[in-house]
């Protein structure tokens, strides 16, 4: 059985791909939420990810199966640069997945 995913993450509010020249300001002992908030993980940026792939399952008996799927995943920033990270930040992966179900 094929299958297909898109998913589309706009940037957090307190990401930037560069933390250079922020404000920042003195730690205190005591922190309250107030102060500056930055972030450059690429999790938090504004990216696309396209993943599609196959699935296979053979049943054996109604006791037995066994399956397999393989999925190619991808990621690519998006919006204006301050809104995404480096490029080489973003992953691509071939997924191989192989299984057995048993019933009891």
């Amino acid at each position: 059985m094929p299958f297909f995913r898109y998913y589309h993450q706009s940037a957090a509010d307190f990401f930037y791909n560069n933390l250079n020249n922020r404000p920042n300001e003195k730690l205190s002992n005591e922190p309250d939420g107030s102060g500056f908030n930055y972030s450059s993980d690429y999790r938090l940026s504004s990216f696309n990810a396209v993943s599609g792939g196959i699935r296979l399952r053979y049943q054996f008996n109604e006791y037995l199966s066994a399956n397999a799927a393989y999925e190619r995943y991808v990621m690519s920033g998006t919006g204006d640069i301050e809104d995404h990270a480096p490029d080489d930040a973003y992953i691509s992966a071939d997924i191989w997945t192989f299984g057995f179900n048993a019933a009891f």
